[in-house]
């Protein structure tokens, strides 16, 4: 039986326990738990963030958010409530729900960067730029109160607008593409191997959570295996396999471009899917995958927001036009040439590489045709000289974080807190 009006003590101590199950992975005990607290402290909205939470690390992303919906009902314009739901509703593609929960977030506080950064990426995955300009210009929802100028999100859609409007229109192409009927698609003809990287060895019970999300998705739907790689091993393949990247993985200055070094060298030689390890499945990943696999092509992936190609997963084939010129621009950096920071990471094995590589790549090209793909949620193609290229993004395949706080991220293994001095 459900207990109604909690005690101050009990209900911190569902709280926890609620948190210690998502931390542990036990969902569904999880989400039990949070309706004790739902139910038996009505007065605050912690227990339905609590159940909404639950309910996404099991997909159930419709319910989730109807639960959060009901929270506002009975807690109004409650701030924490919105900005759940404004994260739950874009991380999953329902980019007007999430822009409607972000103004409302402006109204309650129209100081807040953090939300005007969010709303800015709302109106650009809807495609609303006009409104993101005249934000930008001061006007809008602040009525002129300030002015944001420049802004990185709306520069790269104006930059691509001008010089690859077919990457343009691949992108909105695959963001909004969401077909009424679904395609559902046969397991592919051969296993596939999903490679992942965590430098240390074994990887913390959170991160382990996370991957173990894509063992129980690859298992069902009969697509592959994972295979996880730190140091040592990646360093053995790389010496027996891509000799090439030996000299750049021995001189890689953090974890996260161990990683990218390894990715690039892996997908130079063999066809896989890379996936980072603290990326997490969504509920059209299974389709996009098998599709995916079976055009024997390969597929590259989008910001949601912006049309900037990410690096935390795809899926290659080693003749691709676009990972054989990635493996060649990278084989000739010199890491000696470079200082070890942030900017150094995303500059050289990192995304803006490969953003340079498909800029490359399309600048060369005598034509250049973006379509839509039938069916197949959050995905897009683009064919360059006959060549065909798979998008797919974020909110379709694989969110960048999980729906719980990964520890990691806090430390120095985040490649966003390297700092500038090596002995950091």
């Amino acid at each position: 039986m459900i207990k109604v009006d909690l005690s101050k003590a009990e209900f911190k101590g569902r709280v926890s326990q609620t948190q210690a199950q998502m931390g542990c992975g036990d969902f569904a005990a999880a989400l039990a738990t949070a309706e004790e607290v739902v139910t038996g402290a009505p007065h605050t909205s912690k227990g339905w963030i609590l159940k909404a939470q639950a309910l996404v690390a099991q997909h159930r992303i419709d319910e989730a958010l109807e639960t959060l919906r009901e929270a506002l009902a009975r807690h109004l314009d409650d701030r924490k409530v919105l900005t759940q739901a404004r994260a739950v509703a874009f991380a999953h593609g329902r980019f007007a729900e999430a822009t409607d929960y972000a103004l409302r977030l402006l109204v309650l506080e129209p100081e807040d960067r953090k939300n005007h950064r969010i709303l800015s990426q709302c109106w650009m995955a809807t495609g609303e730029f006009e409104k993101l300009a005249e934000f930008l210009r001061g006007g809008g929802p602040l009525g002129g109160e300030q002015t944001f100028g420049k802004h990185a999100y709306y520069q790269d859609y104006l930059r691509v607008r001008k010089s690859a409007p077919a990457l343009l229109s691949a992108w909105r192409y695959a963001v909004e593409n969401d077909p009424e009927q679904v395609r559902r698609i046969d397991p592919p003809a051969q296993r596939a191997t999903i490679i992942q990287y965590w430098s240390q060895g074994t990887p913390p019970e959170d991160v382990q959570l996370v991957s173990s999300a894509w063992h129980k998705l690859l298992e069902q739907g009969q697509i592959g295996e994972v295979k996880l790689f730190d140091r040592a091993s990646a360093e053995a393949w790389i010496a027996e396999n891509a000799a090439e990247f030996s000299a750049q993985f021995s001189k890689a200055f953090h974890f996260a471009m161990e990683a990218d070094i390894f990715r690039i060298a892996y997908a130079s030689k063999q066809p896989c899917i890379y996936v980072d390890i603290d990326a997490w499945p969504l509920e059209n990943t299974a389709e996009i995958l098998k599709f995916g696999l079976r055009q024997d092509r390969s597929m590259l992936y989008l910001r949601s927001y912006t049309p900037w190609l990410g690096n935390g997963f795809f899926i290659s084939t080693p003749g691709c036009p676009f990972f054989r010129e990635l493996a060649a621009q990278c084989v000739a950096i010199d890491l000696d040439d470079w200082p070890p920071d942030s900017d150094t990471i995303l500059k050289t094995f990192g995304p803006i590489r490969y953003n340079g590589v498909l800029q490359d790549l399309m600048g060369r090209s005598r034509s250049a045709e973006a379509s839509p793909i039938e069916g197949v949620y959050g995905c897009s193609q683009l064919t360059l000289d006959g060549a065909e290229l798979y998008f797919t993004h974020e909110a379709a395949v694989a969110s960048m974080k999980p729906p719980f706080a990964l520890d990691y991220k806090a430390t120095e293994a985040s490649w966003k807190r390297k700092s500038s001095d090596p002995a950091n």
